[in-house]
């Protein structure tokens, strides 16, 4: 059996804008990164463990993906 998970990336200062950025390559906002790292302190298995990750070329995409599964 495949379980697959999809995560959206974390928050870029366009989406706090509300503001659609679609195919700009907007990285993610300094703000999510820290409110990540704040959520990390407190639940570090918030994310289950995989055995591979895909992801949009797009930097706020592989930056998130970094960040949940840095190996």
């Amino acid at each position: 059996m495949i379980t697959i998970y999809m995560i959206r990336h974390f928050a870029t200062l366009g989406n706090l804008a509300g503001r659609y950025i679609g195919r700009t390559d907007e990285p993610v906002c300094q703000k999510s990164i820290e409110a990540w790292l704040v959520q990390q302190t407190r639940d570090s298995a918030l994310f289950a463990p995989v055995d591979g990750v895909f992801s949009s070329p797009m930097i706020r995409c592989r930056t998130t993906a970094k960040m949940i599964y840095p190996d």
